[in-house]
C-alpha cells in the first residue's frame, strides 16, 4: 500500500525521481513521463515550447531546457526501447507515433493546436506521439541502468534441470534451457518410455526480478505448455511461482542450475 500512494503522490505533485526507482505504469490522458540527462524522470503535462530559448513548459510552471532532455514517453513510464534506439543512425531528434512511423530531425516549435513541428516541415499531432528522442546518444545515467539490467539477466542465462515425481517415483524430467538472445528451449523426458517433448519459446525479466518463460503451443503433442511459467532465481536454483499444476504438479516446479 505504501508503494501505491508513493506512485500516487509522484503523479499528482509531478516529482522528479530516479527513472530506475520505479516499474512502467500507464500515464494519465495529457500527461507525460520526461527522462532528463541525469537519469531523472519528471511527470508532467507539456503546455509550451519556447522556440528562442528552446524551453518545454509544463502545464503547472516549470521548465525544461531541450538539451537536458533525453526522452519524452506520452503512453507510460517505461524508458527501454531498444528496437526503437535501433533505428536511431543520427544524433538528432527522433519522433515515433502512435502508427510506429517514425520522423527525424529538429524539433522547432510545439503548440496544442499544431502539435509538433519539424525542420523538414512534418507536423504531428500530440495525440498521435508516442515518444520523442532528443538524441540518439544514450545518457550515462540510463548506460549504467542498462548495465545493471544486463548483470541480471546474465544470472538467469543456463541449463537448468529437475526431476517431478508422483509418490515414490520419478514422473518426468525437466530441463529448461534460457538463451543470451531471450530464446528458451523447455523439454520434458519421461522415463516410462513415452515421446519426449520439446518445445521452443522466449523468456524475458520482470521488474519484480522474476522470470516470464512463454512456450510454443503444438496441439499435436501430449501435455503441451501453452500458459506461461513464471520463475523466481533462488541461488542456483528456478523456483516456479506461476504454473499450471494439471501439467506440472502440484508440488511445485524448481529446477536446479546444470
Amino acid at each position: 500500500m505504501k508503494k501505491t500512494w508513493l506512485w500516487i503522490a509522484i503523479l499528482g505533485f509531478g516529482l522528479c525521481v530516479p527513472a530506475k526507482s520505479l516499474p512502467a505504469e500507464d500515464l494519465e490522458p495529457g500527461k507525460a513521463a520526461f527522462f532528463l540527462q541525469g537519469g531523472e524522470m519528471v511527470i508532467g503535462e507539456l503546455a509550451d515550447l519556447s522556440r528562442t530559448r528552446l524551453v518545454f513548459t509544463l502545464r503547472d510552471g516549470r521548465e525544461f531546457a531541450l538539451n537536458g532532455i533525453w526522452m519524452i514517453n506520452f503512453i507510460n513510464t517505461d524508458w527501454n526501447f531498444p528496437e526503437e534506439r535501433a533505428k536511431m543512425d543520427k544524433d538528432q531528434h527522433y519522433l515515433i507515433s502512435r502508427t510506429e512511423r517514425m520522423i527525424s530531425g529538429k524539433i522547432l516549435d510545439f503548440s496544442h493546436n499544431m502539435g509538433f513541428e519539424f525542420d523538414n516541415g512534418d507536423r504531428v499531432r500530440l495525440a498521435e506521439v508516442q515518444r520523442i528522442y532528443f538524441t540518439n546518444v544514450i545518457p550515462p545515467a540510463y548506460q549504467d541502468r542498462l548495465a545493471q539490467e544486463g548483470a541480471k539477466q546474465e544470472s538467469f542465462v543456463g541449463t537448468f534441470s529437475g526431476d517431478i515425481s508422483s509418490g515414490a517415483s520419478v514422473w518426468k524430467k525437466v530441463t529448461l534451457t534460457l538463451n543470451e538472445d531471450g530464446t528458451a528451449l523447455l523439454t520434458q523426458t519421461f522415463p516410462q518410455g513415452q515421446t519426449p517433448i520439446a518445445q521452443q519459446g522466449t523468456w524475458s525479466q520482470n521488474p519484480d526480478g522474476t522470470i516470464t518463460v512463454s512456450t510454443t503451443s503444438r496441439s499435436r503433442i501430449r501435455r503441451a505448455q501453452t500458459s506461461p511459467l513464471v520463475f523466481r532465481l533462488e541461488n542456483d536454483e528456478l523456483v516456479a511461482e506461476q504454473f499450471d499444476p494439471k501439467v506440472w504438479g502440484g508440488g511445485g516446479l524448481r529446477l536446479k542450475r546444470t
